[in-house]
């Protein structure tokens, strides 16, 4: 659905009037609801791409504003600010040269749309240029990405039949499409390096988020050849869980080849989500590089590739519009891989939404990836859905049975009438439950005491780096 063709629709205080308009609306085309309120929501949401929640940082909601061809509501206020953002917006000087930044990163058509994200991110942040290598895990995947850029000489494209060898890729497409994007993220890593003349090259997550340019990493290498990011894991158990660092962020200068190239051998060779076992996908594996290469470096500015499982750890917190650590310093990119209490994920994923929604896709709803992030940061403003949600999560853990996926009419059910009913008995019975398995003693434990001595720990070992 092109852009052009989408109207944001912002209900007034008149419930009555802004359902009949935007009921109107819909009947003449796409329309994305921007809801400030539980009131707003009423007037005829559904879940998912087409309801737009402000998130706590509520510059996305002026960003759907300035995105969409035409906007309407009741109120003539909104008309006007977008008006007045446009013209804002046309003021800005083009911008000039700048240091480039290179990345490369994997995505099924399920997962495009985050891919779209993130580079809107990223050209947002960084005006100097990209260079950009794309590998497409399925054909779908590589023409809406060239459908939506068209020509950019920026983009390489890169499939599983091109950086997999012949008796390689048989492996590989035995494998569940999510575990054939993670095996194929370091060979992806390993051609682009071999093809790109970028100094500093680096291998991004899809859920990665930036708040300023990564460019300033380019210099972080040292005399390095590939640039590690801590986990900084909360918890002692996670990091001996999901590897020591992270996979998200990884970069690599020439040099790095025969450490790629290892790596991924070994992602061939097994590249599982088994944790109890020691396989965290493609990220475990590279515990092991700074042991096997030399001229492998680990980044200690501690301000790049933050994340909800290192949020106590390293003291993050919201300060005005701007995300810090412990000690004041800006964050510069949070991985954004789940719900946390800072709510990242919420503005990520309502980045993630419009970018979705402004783009080449006709439905972004049926990204199930897509939708399911959609639906749990909407949770958060929308009770129903919230309880519906929670109590499918708890059949789920407390049967062993296979549920209905939260699909769009999985949710619209849950929100009828009818779906109300049943998830509020489901949700009283099991609340009875939970008081009668209850125990005094259980409840006195404090579980999470070995949790405050490790972030304790860790922070005596951060503040010394910094001194």
């Amino acid at each position: 659905m092109p852009s052009s063709e989408v109207t944001a629709f912002v209900p007034s205080n008149n419930l009555q009037e802004s359902r009949a308009q935007f009921s109107k609306l819909k009947s003449n085309g796409k329309v994305l609801l921007l809801a400030r309120t539980a009131q707003d929501l009423e007037v005829g949401a559904e879940p998912g791409a087409w309801t737009l929640i402000a998130p706590t940082v509520p510059t996305v909601f002026d960003e759907a504003l300035l995105r969409a061809a035409k906007v309407a509501s009741p109120d003539p206020v909104w008309q006007e600010r977008a008006s007045l953002l446009k013209s804002r917006a046309s003021l800005v000087p083009s911008a000039t040269a700048q240091e480039p930044f290179a990345f490369c990163c994997v995505a099924d058509s399920q997962y495009v749309p985050f891919f779209f994200s993130l580079l809107q991110n990223l050209k947002k942040v960084h005006s100097g240029p990209l260079e950009i290598h794309f590998l497409a895990v399925d054909p779908l995947a590589e023409s809406l990405v060239r459908a939506e850029l068209g020509n950019d000489p920026s983009v390489h494209f890169y499939t599983l039949e091109t950086v997999w060898e012949p008796d390689e890729l048989a492996r590989i497409l035995a494998r569940p499409v999510s575990l054939r994007a993670l095996s194929s993220k370091a060979r992806l890593f390993l051609k682009a390096r071999e093809k790109s003349s970028a100094e500093a090259l680096f291998l991004l997550d899809l859920d990665m988020y930036f708040f300023r340019s990564p460019a300033h990493l380019n210099q972080a290498f040292g005399d390095s050849h590939t640039l590690l990011f801590p986990q900084w894991s909360d918890r002692f158990t996670w990091a001996r869980l999901h590897g020591v660092f992270n996979s998200g962020m990884v970069g690599a200068r020439r040099g790095s080849e025969a450490l790629l190239s290892w790596w991924s051998k070994a992602c061939w060779i097994s590249c599982e989500l088994d944790v109890e076992n020691g396989r965290f996908g493609d990220q475990a594996f590279i515990d092991h590089a700074l042991c096997q290469f030399k001229g492998v470096t680990v980044y200690h500015g501690h301000d790049e590739d933050v994340a909800p499982w290192n949020s106590e750890t390293l003291g993050v917190r919201w300060e005005s519009t701007s995300l810090v650590l412990q000690d004041g310093k800006p964050v510069g990119s949070y991985h954004a891989a789940g719900p946390d209490a800072l709510r990242v994920f919420e503005l990520k994923y309502t980045c993630d939404q419009l970018a979705a929604v402004f783009s080449i896709i006709d439905n972004p709803n049926e990204s199930g990836a897509l939708f399911r992030n959609t639906l749990e940061q909407q949770r958060l403003h929308w009770p129903e859905l919230d309880r519906a949600m929670r109590v499918r999560d708890l059949f789920e853990k407390r049967t062993f049975l296979p549920v209905a996926r939260p699909t769009p009419d999985w949710a619209n059910r849950a929100l009828s009438t009818s779906g109300k009913r049943a998830f509020s008995l489901i949700d009283f019975v099991h609340s009875k439950y939970r008081a009668l398995r209850s125990s005094p003693r259980a409840l006195a434990s404090d579980p999470q005491n070995e949790y405050h001595l490790w972030v304790q720990l860790q922070r005596k070992v951060l503040d010394a780096q910094r001194g």
